[in-house]
């Protein structure tokens, strides 16, 4: 049977597609099935169709949008026995792993004087390190950054790794940065990509709390594997699973453009030099910039792994 999922969201837990603007009342359980994580890979929901379409699609799950879960939960996998497509942007915002070393660290603080120092957390990792935070002269080294892993296949599947973060001594409450998404798209035919896969680490957010005190690093880039006789790219197919930028000395975010660029670090609004800008998280050809004074720290390349059965790799398109 085939499958088509466009406008709307998946659910990698329940198995439920609910449309665009639609209530619970609106979802459709989606046939599954479940693999249970490897060592080193994430639990992955597996969907098969004869000819599968995707657009206008975001993954998550549950787990993965948890408070302080860093991403972390199923991957998703569609199956085709026939040709696979991408007609719309796919938000990949599941499938990060919890592994030792590969998280970044959090950010010390202290309290010296009447003055409250923060530094900055380290980013999180994947294909690549992440970067350090942020040090305070004299006073604070910045969180460390994580450990690059995984392989170069994607094989467990996997997506990238989240970071640390620095709460206020005030009490904000932070959410780590998610390391970005896993996907595997399989074809036995064909996969024609005409539109964005986005699977990008993010920044961490804050939930509870007021500007000025937030440090937290960017989430590990996740991952995108693609397996068939013949992938083909168009004008508008991006794979975009870049390192998340670093937050600023005042947690003002700059958005990322859905192109191949490297998402940049928050910008501080208080030029005084206790407050710093974010690093830029990394990209396919760009290393993650660290944090300086009081920034945050960014996070590790993320992986970008397109494979056909011949072994054929072929460049990404231009931003």
């Amino acid at each position: 049977m085939d499958l088509t999922l466009a406008g709307g969201t998946l659910d990698l837990v329940t198995s439920k597609f609910t449309p665009t603007g639609g209530s619970a009342a609106d979802a459709i359980v989606i046939p599954s099935s479940n693999v249970p994580a490897p060592a080193g890979g994430a639990p992955i929901t597996v969907f098969v169709g004869k000819k599968i379409t995707l657009g206008e699609l975001t993954i998550n799950s549950a787990s993965s949008a948890a408070e302080s879960n860093g991403g972390v939960g199923p991957a998703a996998a569609f199956l085709a026995t026939s040709d696979l497509e991408v007609q719309g942007r796919v938000l990949v915002a599941s499938g990060a792993v919890n592994i030792g070393g590969c998280v970044g660290a959090a950010g010390p603080s202290k309290i010296q004087g009447s003055i409250n120092y923060l530094a900055g957390a380290g980013g999180g990792a994947h294909a690549t390190d992440g970067a350090n935070g942020g040090s305070v002269p004299n006073v604070l080294v910045g969180g460390v950054h994580g450990t690059a892993s995984g392989t170069d296949a994607l094989t467990p599947l996997r997506g990238g790794c989240p970071a640390g973060v620095s709460g206020s001594v005030a009490g904000p409450v932070l959410l780590t940065g998610h390391g970005g998404g896993a996907i595997q798209l399989f074809s036995l035919t064909s996969i024609h990509v005409n539109a964005s896969i986005a699977a990008d680490g993010l920044p961490t957010t804050l939930v509870n709390g007021f500007g000025g005190t937030t440090y937290g690093g960017g989430g590990g880039g996740g991952g995108i594997l693609l397996e068939a006789p013949t992938v083909a790219l168009d004008i508008a197919g991006r794979l975009l699973v870049r390192g998340g930028g670093g937050n600023s000395g005042d947690f003002v975010a700059v958005e990322a453009q859905d192109n191949a660029s490297a998402i940049p670090g928050g910008k501080s609004l208080v030029l005084d030099g206790t407050r710093a800008d974010g690093g830029a998280g990394a990209t396919s050809t760009t290393a993650p910039v660290a944090g300086t004074s009081t920034a945050p720290a960014v996070t590790g390349e993320s992986a970008i792994r397109v494979y056909a059965f011949t072994g054929w790799s072929p460049d990404l398109p231009a931003a």
